[in-house]
């Protein structure tokens, strides 16, 4: 990316991720800053975001800040029944995508992240919208101090 496409993607992806976690209900807005960024930077812009959503959401996460080579294991809450579960299996392909990349990213596994980043289909917006509101979600949380 040329340094004007660099500075265009921060401030896409910074306006993606403030206006998903203003507004969990409704990422119309952030869905909209996530397409210009397409549209402004390409696939490097969105490879861009990606990797700052899943930093930013490690840096604000105790258990997964300092994970570099750690094992973690992920719980997944439903938001409508509140049941906890640590089968992956339990959640939708989206969201189970997006753990998995936010725990690689944060144990520095190059190599996992690199295979989910390229298992990802050509029209990708679903995972990256998922993605996405995973990273919201969670940051809404560990800023209230709930279950991260």
């Amino acid at each position: 990316m040329t340094p004007d496409h660099e500075q265009r993607a921060h401030e896409l992806t910074g306006g993606a991720l403030s206006a998903a976690v203003a507004n969990l209900d409704d990422l119309t807005e952030a869905a909209e800053q996530v397409a210009a960024l397409y549209t402004e930077c390409g696939p490097e812009g969105i490879g861009y975001a990606v990797l700052a959503w899943c930093d930013t959401l490690i840096a604000h996460t105790d258990a997964l800040s300092n994970a570099e080579g750690a094992t973690i294991r992920l719980s997944f809450l439903d938001a409508e029944t509140g049941i906890r579960s640590e089968n992956a299996d339990d959640v939708p392909p989206v969201a189970r995508w997006a753990a998995q990349l936010i725990v690689a990213r944060a144990r520095l596994d190059e190599a996992m992240y690199e295979a989910l980043w390229a298992a990802l289909p050509e029209d990708a917006g679903e995972q990256v919208i998922g993605l996405l509101h995973l990273v919201a979600v969670n940051l809404r949380h560990a800023h209230a101090g709930g279950p991260q």
